[in-house]
């Protein structure tokens, strides 16, 4: 286990996107945005963290390029914030058109803000202790009756154990997370879930005959065909997802939606 110093170097010194992203990973994430491949999926994660859309204070933590502020820039009146310890992403996302005040490198020098919903995209997977992180970090800068938006890699489902895969165990990852062990230690916080979905479930490629595992072009060829039926379709989509999800367990990333009720 690394302990906190170390992880924080480890993504504010650029190691995690030299290391472990592919090569042309932030121009392979520019093109996806530009050309609307993720717009289904904010869309619907807008809706169900958002509060049917009210103003609100959004803080993205863990923001990288800034894709996801720049998308609820681009369609709604919210205040966005975000936090992103890479230098290299931070300077990313001003270039793509977000101001210099609203991206930092760390939570604290928002100190003076509290947020109505606060996004964690992909992030607990990589903290030491994601409840103290959670407790410390996070909470005390939401507002009462704030919500979190959470995804996290749903490791171990039954899908997976269905094509022997043991990918989940992922060099950068420290945590894993199910859903009953996620929404046990958002109980544990006081947090009260209010929604819960996930992804489209990658491994159903496999199960078709499409092994993209260890094969990374492949891989690509997946992701992209998966991206474009979401664009095609729309938000909806995600409908399909969260029936997958809630009937069987599946779905690559686990969606999570939390309230605190000061």
């Amino acid at each position: 286990m690394p302990d906190e110093r170390e992880v924080l170097a480890y993504y504010q010194g650029d190691q995690f996107y030299a290391s472990h992203s592919p090569p042309g990973w932030f121009e392979k994430e520019r093109g996806e945005y530009l050309s609307g491949l993720w717009h289904a999926y904010f869309r619907y994660i807008a809706k169900v963290s958002n509060r049917e859309w009210l103003v609100a204070d959004i803080l993205d933590y863990g923001c990288g390029g800034g894709w996801y502020m720049l998308f609820l820039q681009a369609i709604s009146h919210h205040n966005i914030f975000g936090v992103e310890p890479s230098e290299t992403a931070r300077m990313l996302a001003i270039a793509m058109g977000i101001e210099d005040q609203q991206i930092k490198s760390n939570i604290e020098q928002f100190d003076e803000f509290g947020y109505n919903v606060i996004s964690l995209q992909l992030v607990l997977e990589h903290v030491v202790d994601p409840e103290k992180f959670l407790k410390e970090t996070i909470l005390p800068k939401l507002y009462g009756n704030g919500r979190l938006l959470i995804t996290v890699p749903n490791d171990l489902s039954s899908i997976q154990k269905k094509i022997g895969y043991e990918g989940y165990v992922n060099p950068v990852h420290i945590n894993y997370f199910t859903p009953v062990t996620l929404r046990a230690m958002l109980q544990r916080l006081g947090l009260r879930v209010v929604h819960e979905s996930a992804t489209f479930p990658m491994e159903l490629f496999v199960l078709l005959g499409f092994n993209y595992i260890g094969n990374n072009v492949l891989g690509q060829k997946c992701h992209r065909f998966r991206l474009k039926l979401e664009r095609a379709i729309g938000p909806d989509i995600y409908h399909i997802y969260k029936y997958l999800y809630k009937v069987f367990g599946i779905g690559r990333e686990l969606i999570f939606v939390a309230e605190w009720d000061k």
